[in-house]
């Protein structure tokens, strides 16, 4: 006769893999039957993200996402990954981070500063602050953050610089 449909919000929790990338390497037997010589051929392996680690894509933007996004400390992220299974340590992760950051986010703010530059007007921020453990500095000393930030009338870009 007909049906009824009632609809509801559900959560799939996220599931920590193992991604086993394989890459073929084939060598011509007849060749090597004949003693003739044997050229071998090897398939090209996928890039990893971060080279001499296990971090791909999808973890390297969770983490950082979950950080600078959800303000989730490390050390949270680390309990979350133990519940899932997966020991992942923080400094792991605030090693990929890093990684990550000089890699791919500092050319983008390189980008930011560099339209910046180029604006006929520029508002800008100062703001002063004190950091107790920052290397060749005493903690009583006085450190800056600067904002700069387009007007209107241009695509907007905000820049943080310390």
């Amino acid at each position: 006769m007909s049906a009824e449909t009632r609809s509801e919000i559900a959560i799939v929790p996220p599931q920590v893999k193992v991604i086993q990338h394989v890459r073929q390497v084939y060598a011509c037997r007849h060749c090597e039957r004949h003693e003739m010589q044997t050229p071998i051929l090897t398939a090209p392996m996928p890039k990893p993200v971060y080279p001499g680690s296990l971090a791909s894509p999808s973890i390297l933007a969770h983490v950082m996402c979950q950080k600078y996004v959800d303000s989730l400390p490390l050390y949270r992220q680390e309990q979350q990954f133990a519940r899932l299974g997966y020991t992942l340590s923080r400094q792991t992760m605030a090693n990929w981070m890093i990684y990550g950051a000089e890699q791919w986010l500092m050319p983008v703010v390189a980008a930011m500063k560099a339209h910046l530059l180029k604006q006929s007007a520029l508002h800008a921020d100062e703001t002063t602050l004190q950091v107790l453990r920052e290397p060749g500095k005493s903690a009583e000393s006085t450190s800056y953050l600067w904002l700069y930030r387009t007007g209107r009338g241009t695509d907007p870009a905000v820049v943080y610089d310390y």
